[in-house]
């Protein structure tokens, strides 16, 4: 005998089938609320003629879901000719393929982690509420009260640390706070070059203090090197001089940051500086350009598994932070990072440790009822069943990320519904057979790589490649690569798929999640034969920059121990001849790694 339940999902299918085949579907609503009919005997009642009706539709709604959005009802009638199985049956591939591609893009469209349209939901998950209030009370006082803070937001990979930090910044934007909010980026490729963190945030602090403090006339009147499109920090730096804002001296400070805003002759003045001499220095030429663009927010964010701060970043965030009370009192830090960051002894009463932890299942409960809901309107009475709540947090072990999107699957291979009889999420009883543990994908790389996988080749092999180059990289450095057709490549899946952020030369994934799932699938021996590949297009070209730290670790992924030694000790030298011997010391120890590869006979 059927269960209530399952007499209860019967009676919504029907009820979808007259919709679908007869236009009085809203007819019937009201005579249903006309006769009070809201029990499953009472609507089976009502609409046993209309059924009887529809007895050549199938009552089974298509199943075809491939990697792609839910699809409409299908709404074929059904017949008992063998002719039409045999059509059925014999359903040709070609036609196939073009659908499962439409209904892919169509996924795509509504996927953010692709370049999707849809924003990923923001749902106030109860034990992150307290690390929200505490980021937005810490913004308040940095503008109101004029405290410094640091704060330093860790936690596993996925759990929400960016977007609990862009929440936070958003609320007090939304307020009127009116922060500038200055990012920055690193990763892995940028872990042998101190300082890194500071180049994004300085380069727009150049142009946010040239953007203020330009004269009327020149903002009616833009000069020749303004109408470009891309203006580079020389040109920035040469116009603040000409106004005054910023002297040689400063120019000189600021190229410690920016080496392309100064020349080898004045670095030579930097010869003979302590390091700590030199930071303060540094943050004093800095004030001048920040000053003007209070209340300031710093936010550095690492990308992946990357290191975190060199030293010299923390030398300098600690000078900034330690003298901003009397210059620049308006401004505060974010600092993201997967783990526990070492920060100076002298920053720890500044300091506010934000530790990000994963959903807990009460967390994943509210979580799963606000992703069937309105985000701002969260049902409280909607019950999640515990066959679908003990499944998803088992599978996705309270990460907000993998649970979003393990949901929308199970939706897309109707797996789970909203019961509308009980207003609670629960698997479809129609497929009783099917469950998340034996169907759903097991890690978020699974289930990214289900529409990766099903790229073609060429495009595959080509990300492949690129993930080889890092989370960010500039293909213009690897020129003969992008001769060999690696750029037409990216741009066409790109155009697909959306996985990359593209600004003229400059590549970066969308997603940090999507790179890593690339780099999962790449084995050891492969990864070796794709960065050969790139060092064979370094050795075919006429002219290679010298001293570039990224191309001496290609030649030692590569397993090409002698010339990434080479490299490195090369990459020391134009460090130490720019006076940057902090690079200079981490090179030579790296090359002494390699050396140690190498058949070379050792330096002892």
């Amino acid at each position: 005998m059927a269960t209530a339940k399952q007499r209860a999902t019967n009676v919504k299918r029907n009820a979808k089938n007259v919709a679908h085949c007869n236009e009085s579907f809203r007819d019937m609503q009201k005579m249903m609320k006309e006769k009070g009919a809201v029990t499953g005997t009472s609507l089976m009642a009502l609409l046993q003629e209309s059924v009887s009706e529809m007895n050549q539709w199938n009552e089974e709604e298509d199943e075809d879901f491939i990697l792609q959005g839910q699809l409409e009802d299908s709404q074929k009638p059904s017949s008992n000719s063998s002719a039409t199985s045999n059509e059925d049956n014999d359903y040709d591939g070609q036609e196939q393929h073009h659908r499962q591609h439409e209904l892919l893009s169509r996924r795509l469209d509504n996927d953010p982690l692709f370049g999707g349209s849809r924003r990923q939901k923001f749902i106030k998950i109860p034990s992150q509420v307290k690390n929200l209030n505490i980021l937005i009370e810490a913004m308040h006082h940095s503008t109101e009260e004029r405290d410094q803070f640091l704060l330093a937001v860790h936690g596993d990979k996925y759990v929400g640390k960016s977007e609990l930090v862009h929440r936070a910044i958003e609320t007090v934007q939304i307020e009127g706070f009116g922060f500038t909010v200055l990012r920055s980026r690193r990763s892995s490729n940028n872990a042998l070059t101190s300082l890194y963190p500071f180049r994004e945030v300085v380069s727009s602090v150049l142009r946010g203090c040239n953007n203020v403090t330009q004269p009327r006339c020149e903002l009616l009147n833009p000069t020749e090197d303004e109408t470009i499109k891309e203006v580079s920090d020389s040109v920035i730096v040469q116009q603040l001089l000409d106004r005054k804002i910023l002297n040689k001296g400063d120019q000189l400070m600021l190229g410690a940051i920016l080496p392309d805003v100064v020349n080898s002759e004045m670095l030579s003045l930097l010869q003979g500086r302590s390091p700590t001499a030199l930071m303060k220095d540094v943050v004093a030429s800095l004030f001048k350009v920040l000053i003007p663009l209070q209340p300031i927010m710093l936010v550095f964010e690492n990308d992946g598994d990357g290191d975190e701060l060199d030293a010299s970043s923390w030398s300098l965030l600690e000078q900034l932070l330690l003298a901003s009370d009397k210059n620049c009192p308006q401004i505060m830090t974010v600092v993201l990072s997967r783990r526990r960051m070492s920060i100076p002894e002298s920053l720890d009463e500044m300091t506010v440790d934000i530790a990000v932890e994963s959903m807990t299942k009460g967390d994943t409960e509210l979580f799963i009822r606000a992703l069937f809901c309105d985000r701002n309107n969260i049902d409280r009475e909607m019950n999640v069943d515990e066959s679908v709540l003990g499944d998803v947090f088992d599978l996705c072990y309270g990460c907000p990320l993998f649970t979003e999107r393990v949901i929308s699957w199970a939706q897309r291979k109707d797996i789970i519904e909203l019961d509308q009889t009980r207003n609670a999420v629960s698997l479809n009883y129609d497929k009783s057979a099917l469950t998340l543990t034996n169907t759903a994908p097991h890690s978020l790389n699974e289930e990214l790589l289900e529409v990766i996988n099903i790229i073609p080749h060429s495009q595959l092999d080509a990300l492949k490649l690129a993930s080889c180059l890092g989370i960010s990289f500039n293909i213009q450095k690897y020129e003969l690569l992008k001769s060999d057709g690696l750029v037409d490549l990216l741009e066409e899946v790109n155009s697909t798929h959306g996985i990359f952020d593209v600004n003229g030369d400059n590549f970066r994934w969308r997603h940090v999640a999507l790179f890593e799932a690339l780099q999962s699938i790449i084995i050891s021996n492969e990864r070796t034969e794709i960065h050969e590949r790139i060092c064979d297009s370094f050795d075919r070209m006429s002219e290679m920059s010298v001293g570039d730290v990224q191309h001496a670790k290609h030649y030692s992924m590569a397993g090409k121990w002698n010339e990434a030694c080479d490299k490195y000790m090369e990459s020391g030298i134009v460090a130490s001849q720019s006076f940057n011997f902090v690079d200079a010391v981490a090179c030579y120890e790296e090359a002494k790694k390699c050396l140690a590869q190498s058949a070379r006979p050792s330096l002892k």
